[in-house]
C-alpha cells in the first residue's frame, strides 16, 4: 500500500521521508512531508482470510514558511483524497525541534480490497 502514498507525494513535488530518518547530518529542505504507517487492521474476513484492510497513516508537514503551512497541508489532503485515501479531518499542530519550522499533521487511512 505504500505505493498509494508514494504516488501522492510525488505529484506533490515536495520531498518527503520516513519519519525519523533524517539525521543531523542531512540538509533539511525548506518545505517537506514525513510518514509514518502506523496501524493495519483487518476489518472483514472470510475462510479464515483478511478481504479488506485498514491501512492508517500518520503524516507531517513542516515548512520553514508559515504563510504556507496550511496551503501545504491543504494541497496533501486534495491530492490524497483523490488517491482514494480518508482524511481524518483537516489536520492540527505538531511540535517542531525549532521555533522557526512550522508543522501539521493528519491522519489518513485507505481502505485496500484483498
Amino acid at each position: 500500500m505504500w505505493d498509494k502514498l508514494q504516488e501522492v507525494f510525488d505529484f506533490l513535488a515536495l520531498p518527503y521521508y520516513r519519519q525519523g530518518s533524517l539525521t543531523e547530518d542531512d540538509d533539511i529542505p525548506e518545505s517537506y512531508y514525513t510518514f509514518w504507517n502506523t496501524s493495519t487492521t483487518d476489518l472483514s474476513h472470510y475462510d479464515n482470510e483478511p478481504h479488506r484492510i485498514e491501512w492508517t497513516w500518520q503524516v507531517w508537514s513542516f515548512t520553514d514558511n508559515a504563510e504556507d503551512i496550511y496551503g501545504i497541508m491543504d494541497n496533501l489532503i486534495n491530492a490524497a483524497v483523490t488517491a482514494g485515501f480518508i482524511a481524518v479531518g483537516k489536520g492540527k499542530d505538531t511540535a517542531t525541534v525549532s521555533p522557526a519550522v512550522y508543522g501539521r499533521e493528519i491522519t489518513l487511512k485507505y481502505i485496500e480490497e484483498l
